[in-house]
């Protein structure tokens, strides 16, 4: 793409990617508990950024792969989905971490190219935004995570806020009450998914899985 070139955002593809392990060796009821916290903060999310870009409620705004069931093919949806949209937001905790899907996926997105949307030039900025889950001290970050800036609430209307979502981590603040703390978060997060979607364009790339690496791995495993 050259300068002047006209970008267009499909909205059949979706504005965010959400990446978050999952927790298979825990007992049934508990991973379901953990997986229902995650569809909420999902939807939550959804929502907000669906008002601030201007989708309808049933148009497509997220992805997650928790969204599909059995009986679809589930590695295609998720890698056209990894392959179009703007911005990757992985939960951080030690089941993401852990995850090679997770690690694959961060791979598949960083591959795209993507440019500077008012002068169409590219840029080595990738639209990654990495989202506390779980407190940090209970993570072990790999070497290209912890190179990337994380989010953080800013402007909050509570001074604390940023302070208890750091410590706490997203899963944190739905244990807490009241749940303001998490709603505010989560639209301060959605404001800064629109500001990256408004400021960079990622290409659509059409992505093999076969030929994802798990990024998270330790280098000396590789």
């Amino acid at each position: 793409m050259t300068p002047g070139d006209h970008v267009v955002d499909d909205q059949d593809l979706p504005v965010f990617f959400l990446s978050y392990g999952h927790a298979h060796a825990l007992p049934l009821e508990v991973e379901t508990a953990r997986n229902d916290r995650v569809s909420m903060f999902f939807n939550d999310l959804s929502a907000d950024v669906g008002e601030l870009v201007g989708r309808a409620p049933n148009e497509y705004v997220g992805f997650m792969d928790q969204t599909f069931q059995g009986g679809e093919d589930w590695v295609a949806d998720l890698t056209e989905a990894l392959g179009g949209c703007q911005v990757f937001i992985p939960l951080i905790s030690s089941s993401l971490v852990a995850s090679s899907w997770c690690g694959m996926e961060w791979d598949g997105f960083t591959r795209r190219r993507v440019i500077k949307r008012d002068t169409r030039v590219p840029v080595r900025k990738c639209p990654i935004l990495p989202v506390i889950w779980t407190p940090l001290d209970t993570v072990e970050l790999p070497t290209v995570m912890d190179r990337v800036q994380r989010f953080s609430p800013q402007n909050s209307s509570t001074p604390a806020l940023r302070r208890l979502y750091l410590q706490e981590g997203i899963y944190g603040l739905l244990n807490l009450q009241p749940t303001n703390a998490y709603r505010e978060v989560v639209w301060r997060l959605a404001r800064r998914v629109v500001d990256l979607h408004r400021r960079y364009y990622v290409e659509p790339l059409d992505l093999d899985s076969s030929e994802l690496r798990n990024v998270f791995a330790k280098e000396s495993s590789r």
